[in-house]
C-alpha cells in the first residue's frame, strides 16, 4: 500500500461551492459539454445504477481500491478498510474500484454511516452493495452495479485509498478517476469531471442549462422543432475554444 500523507484529497476539496453548482446541474448537460470539449469517454458505466430513485450527489472523488482474495481474512487495525476513513472529508463522494468484483458488496449501511460521519456524502461503485434499503432509508446516495445478501469477508479486501482508480466506462473501456475530480452522479448515470477543469465544466453546463429551457419555452409556444433548434447552438461557447 502506498504511503499517505494528510487526507487523499485533490483539487476540488476546498470549493464546496462548486460542489453545490455540479448538484444543481444535470449529469446529461455535464456530459454534453464534455463530449464538446473533446473528452468523450467520462461518463461510467450505464449499469452503475441509483440504489434507489432519487439520488443524486455531487463532490470531489474519495478514490478506493479493492481486491478478491477468496483466502485471505482482512486485518484489524490499522488495514486500508479502516484506515481509509480517517481520511475522508466534508462533502466527498467515495468512488470504489472492487476489481469487477461481482459476488459480494463491499459497501453497507455501516460502511456508509462511518463514511457520513467522516463527511462523506455518497459513494459509486464499480461493483456490489449491500443494505440497499438502509441506504434508502438513511438517504445516503449509492451508485453500485447490484445489491447482494453476500458479505465480503474473506471474499474481497480493500487495498489502498487516495490513488486513481480505473472505472469501467459507458463509451470507452475505462475511466480513470483522480482524487479530487469531480463526481457527479444522478437518475441519468455518472459523470467525472476531471479537477483542473470542473470550473469551467460548471460554467458551460450551467449555460447549456440556460439555453436549453429557452428551448423548451419555445417548444411549448408552439415553435416548430427545427427552426427552434436552428435558433439555439447549445454548445457554440464550448466549441469557441477549441
Amino acid at each position: 500500500m502506498a504511503e499517505h500523507t494528510g487526507d487523499s484529497a485533490g483539487g476540488s476539496r476546498g470549493n464546496p461551492a462548486l460542489s453545490e453548482r455540479f448538484g444543481r446541474l444535470g449529469t446529461c448537460s455535464v456530459g454534453d459539454v464534455m463530449d464538446a470539449m473533446g473528452y468523450h469517454n467520462q461518463i461510467l458505466d450505464s449499469r452503475i445504477r441509483a440504489v434507489a430513485p432519487g439520488m443524486r450527489v455531487a463532490g470531489p472523488a474519495f478514490c478506493v481500491v479493492g481486491e478478491a482474495t477468496p483466502t485471505a481474512r482482512a486485518p484489524r487495525g490499522d488495514s486500508p478498510g479502516y484506515e481509509m476513513f480517517r481520511h475522508m472529508y466534508q462533502g466527498c463522494v467515495a468512488v470504489v474500484d472492487t476489481g469487477m468484483y461481482m459476488v459480494a458488496g463491499p459497501w453497507g449501511e455501516n460502511t456508509a454511516l462511518s463514511a457520513r460521519m467522516r463527511g462523506c456524502i455518497g459513494a459509486v461503485i464499480d461493483g456490489g452493495t449491500r443494505d440497499a434499503h438502509e441506504l434508502e432509508q438513511m438517504g445516503f446516495p449509492a451508485f453500485a452495479r447490484f445489491a447482494s445478501a453476500a458479505r465480503v469477508e474473506g471474499r474481497w479486501l480493500h487495498v489502498d485509498y487516495g490513488i486513481p482508480v480505473a472505472m469501467s466506462g459507458q463509451v470507452g473501456g475505462t475511466v480513470v478517476v483522480e482524487p479530487g475530480d469531480m463526481v457527479v452522479a444522478d437518475a441519468d448515470g455518472v459523470v467525472i469531471v476531471p479537477a483542473a477543469m470542473a470550473e469551467q465544466v460548471a460554467a458551460d453546463a450551467e449555460e447549456v442549462t440556460r439555453i436549453e429551457e429557452q428551448i423548451r419555452d419555445e417548444l411549448r409556444r408552439g415553435d416548430d422543432r427545427a427552426e427552434v433548434y436552428a435558433r439555439h447552438d447549445r454548445y457554440a461557447h464550448v466549441r469557441e475554444r477549441r
